[in-house]
């Protein structure tokens, strides 16, 4: 693989995006954030430097956030699917002034990276939000 990093003379946080078929134009389609789903354990990461008086200050890998979608069941109860990474488990909170939130339960993922909860009360209450805390 192939990452390319805009030259810079001052040490900046920059966004690398991985070459696809090498055209060379960052503005390319080609050049797009690369993704990785690892599993658990050790891996290596190695970098090593194309340009002469190259320095590299920090990496930082941070694992993807967790997306959730709710849709109304049957009988006014409403269900929230989560994904993410795979055996993560989360609480459940919900607000309904995005000021105080009240723990309602927890979701753990499965080994695909996705969980589901009921809340039960659901569409009772006048409106809600629901967020995903990791433990």
């Amino acid at each position: 693989m192939i990452w390319d990093i805009p030259v810079s003379t001052n040490l900046t946080s920059r966004t690398v995006s991985w070459r696809g078929k090498g055209n060379g134009d960052p503005a390319s389609a080609e050049f797009l954030p690369k993704v990785f789903t690892l599993s658990a354990g050790t891996h290596q990461l190695i970098i090593r430097g194309h340009e002469a008086n190259t320095a590299l200050g920090t990496i930082r890998i941070a694992a993807t956030p967790p997306t959730l979608q709710i849709r109304t069941a049957p009988g006014g109860s409403l269900v929230l699917t989560g994904t993410g990474q795979p055996g993560q488990t989360y609480d459940v909170l919900s607000s309904q002034n995005l000021v105080t939130w009240v723990f309602i339960g927890t979701m753990t993922l499965d080994g695909s990276g996705s969980g589901q909860f009921t809340d039960p009360v659901g569409t009772g209450r006048p409106n809600c939000v629901y967020r995903l805390q990791g433990l």
